[in-house]
């Protein structure tokens, strides 16, 4: 059985990755997939994650002692990666257009009575929850136009 809502993520600050990410960053999304090949060469694979989860090494984008000293402190503050925090990915923060827009995204289709949809953004067939959006980072179109009643 799974939960249909989501939970409140235990153990998240709700704060801002503390230096600026640039070009220099590495991003990798990262798959759990094990492959198993018998003695004949067939192959089964199993993924274990549902989607794909992504690993930031930052350690490019640090240029002085004062960033090190901020980076140690932020880290130090979520007791390593016991607590979740906001990352702005330079690489993955807007719809994916040029000039972001109220109908880049299909959030759903209205039917006159569901009035809730999943904030999300696609990659092909793939879809990832946005839960924590950037107040004021999202615009919303209803039967074509934008609204802020959201």
């Amino acid at each position: 059985h799974f939960q249909e809502a989501e939970d409140a993520v235990q153990a998240f600050d709700d704060v801002l990755f503390p230096l600026a990410l640039g070009c220099e960053a590495e991003v990798s999304p990262e798959f759990s997939t094990a492959i198993v090949t018998s003695a004949g060469g067939h192959e089964a694979r199993n993924a274990s994650w549902a989607e794909a989860r992504t690993r930031y090494d930052v350690g490019p984008g640090v240029r002085s002692e004062a960033d090190i000293a901020t980076l140690l402190g932020f880290f130090r503050a979520r007791m390593g990666p016991a607590r979740g925090f906001r990352l702005r990915d330079p690489f993955d923060a807007s719809s994916g257009t040029a000039t972001p827009g109220a109908r880049d995204q299909v959030l759903g289709t209205g039917d006159g009575v569901t009035v809730r949809f999943a904030l999300v953004k696609r990659y092909g067939d793939a879809v990832r929850r946005i839960t924590r959006p950037v107040g004021g980072s999202v615009r919303v179109g209803v039967g074509g136009v934008e609204t802020a009643a959201f």
